[in-house]
Protein backbone atom coordinates (compact mmCIF):
# COMPACT_ATOMS: atom_id res chain seq x y z
CA UNK A 1 0.00 0.00 0.00
CA UNK A 2 1.36 3.04 -0.75
CA UNK A 3 2.46 5.50 2.19
CA UNK A 4 -0.19 7.74 3.32
CA UNK A 5 0.02 11.35 3.64
CA UNK A 6 -1.42 13.27 6.51
CA UNK A 7 -3.81 15.47 5.67
CA UNK A 8 -4.74 13.85 2.47
CA UNK A 9 -7.89 11.78 3.86
CA UNK A 10 -10.05 11.16 0.33
CA UNK A 11 -6.41 9.92 -1.26
CA UNK A 12 -5.13 7.90 2.09
CA UNK A 13 -8.69 6.04 2.22
CA UNK A 14 -9.40 5.28 -1.20
CA UNK A 15 -5.76 3.96 -1.32
CA UNK A 16 -6.98 1.79 1.77
CA UNK A 17 -9.93 0.18 -0.17
CA UNK A 18 -8.09 -0.16 -3.03
CA UNK A 19 -4.89 -1.56 -1.73
CA UNK A 20 -5.61 -2.52 1.96
CA UNK A 21 -5.22 -1.78 5.07
CA UNK A 22 -1.72 -1.47 7.30
CA UNK A 23 -1.25 -2.80 11.00
CA UNK A 24 -4.30 -4.01 12.78
CA UNK A 25 -6.51 -3.63 9.70
CA UNK A 26 -4.51 -5.41 7.66
CA UNK A 27 -6.64 -8.49 8.42
CA UNK A 28 -9.23 -7.35 6.38
CA UNK A 29 -8.80 -8.06 2.63
CA UNK A 30 -9.20 -4.98 0.81
CA UNK A 31 -12.41 -6.10 -1.01
CA UNK A 32 -14.07 -6.50 2.59
CA UNK A 33 -13.89 -2.83 3.08
CA UNK A 34 -16.32 0.20 2.03
CA UNK A 35 -14.88 3.79 1.17
CA UNK A 36 -16.92 6.22 3.39
CA UNK A 37 -17.18 10.12 2.68
CA UNK A 38 -19.24 11.93 4.82
CA UNK A 39 -19.05 15.58 6.87
CA UNK A 40 -18.36 15.39 10.18
CA UNK A 41 -18.30 18.15 12.92
CA UNK A 42 -15.43 19.44 14.28
CA UNK A 43 -14.23 19.26 17.05
CA UNK A 44 -10.26 20.82 17.46
CA UNK A 45 -9.06 23.92 17.62
CA UNK A 46 -9.85 26.44 14.92
CA UNK A 47 -7.30 26.51 12.07
CA UNK A 48 -6.88 25.55 8.50
CA UNK A 49 -8.29 22.21 6.57
CA UNK A 50 -6.17 23.12 3.57
CA UNK A 51 -7.59 25.93 2.54
CA UNK A 52 -10.55 26.69 4.09
CA UNK A 53 -10.21 28.01 7.97
CA UNK A 54 -12.44 25.98 9.32
CA UNK A 55 -14.21 26.49 13.31
CA UNK A 56 -14.96 24.28 16.12
CA UNK A 57 -18.56 22.99 15.51
CA UNK A 58 -18.58 23.34 11.76
CA UNK A 59 -18.85 20.52 9.50
CA UNK A 60 -15.65 19.67 6.80
CA UNK A 61 -15.82 16.71 3.92
CA UNK A 62 -14.31 13.72 5.42
CA UNK A 63 -13.60 10.24 3.91
CA UNK A 64 -12.47 6.90 5.80
CA UNK A 65 -13.35 3.25 5.70
CA UNK A 66 -15.41 0.77 7.36
CA UNK A 67 -15.61 -3.23 7.32
CA UNK A 68 -17.03 -5.21 9.98
CA UNK A 69 -18.48 -2.62 11.80
CA UNK A 70 -15.35 -0.92 12.32
CA UNK A 71 -14.28 2.17 11.26
CA UNK A 72 -10.42 2.51 10.60
CA UNK A 73 -9.39 6.08 9.65
CA UNK A 74 -6.58 6.63 7.54
CA UNK A 75 -5.35 10.19 7.84
CA UNK A 76 -2.33 9.77 9.31
CA UNK A 77 0.96 8.18 8.99
CA UNK A 78 0.25 5.65 12.28
CA UNK A 79 -1.59 2.33 11.27
CA UNK A 80 -5.48 3.49 11.96
CA UNK A 81 -7.31 2.17 14.79
CA UNK A 82 -10.59 0.95 14.43
CA UNK A 83 -13.33 2.39 16.61
CA UNK A 84 -16.96 1.05 16.08
CA UNK A 85 -18.99 2.94 13.92
CA UNK A 86 -21.68 3.98 15.96
CA UNK A 87 -18.90 5.50 18.51
CA UNK A 88 -16.84 7.07 14.98
CA UNK A 89 -20.63 8.78 13.80
CA UNK A 90 -21.51 10.13 17.52
CA UNK A 91 -18.09 11.68 18.03
CA UNK A 92 -17.86 13.11 14.79
CA UNK A 93 -21.97 13.92 14.92
CA UNK A 94 -22.17 12.47 11.48
CA UNK A 95 -25.71 11.37 9.55
CA UNK A 96 -24.76 8.20 8.52
CA UNK A 97 -27.96 9.26 5.75
CA UNK A 98 -25.51 12.10 4.33
CA UNK A 99 -22.83 9.29 3.98
CA UNK A 100 -21.75 8.20 0.43
CA UNK A 101 -20.41 4.88 0.27
CA UNK A 102 -18.24 2.79 -2.50
CA UNK A 103 -17.22 -0.78 -3.02
CA UNK A 104 -13.61 -1.21 -4.09
CA UNK A 105 -14.76 -1.74 -7.49
CA UNK A 106 -16.93 1.92 -7.34
CA UNK A 107 -14.09 3.05 -5.69
CA UNK A 108 -11.78 2.03 -9.06
CA UNK A 109 -14.30 3.03 -11.29
CA UNK A 110 -14.71 6.88 -9.68
CA UNK A 111 -10.72 7.48 -9.04
CA UNK A 112 -10.53 5.97 -12.55
CA UNK A 113 -13.21 8.51 -14.01
CA UNK A 114 -13.03 11.55 -12.33
CA UNK A 115 -9.11 11.21 -12.63
CA UNK A 116 -9.40 12.29 -8.88
CA UNK A 117 -9.85 10.48 -4.70
CA UNK A 118 -13.03 12.81 -4.02
CA UNK A 119 -15.35 13.36 -2.94
CA UNK A 120 -17.10 12.78 -5.99
CA UNK A 121 -20.38 14.44 -6.65
CA UNK A 122 -23.70 13.35 -9.28
CA UNK A 123 -22.56 14.37 -12.54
Amino acid sequence: MPRRKKGNCYENAANAVLFGLGGIGALRRPEQLTLVHGRPRYRGTPGYEGKRFIRKGDRFGHAWVESGGLVFDVTTDTAPFPIPVKRYYELGDIDPKQCRRYTQDQTRTMVLRRKHYGPWRAS
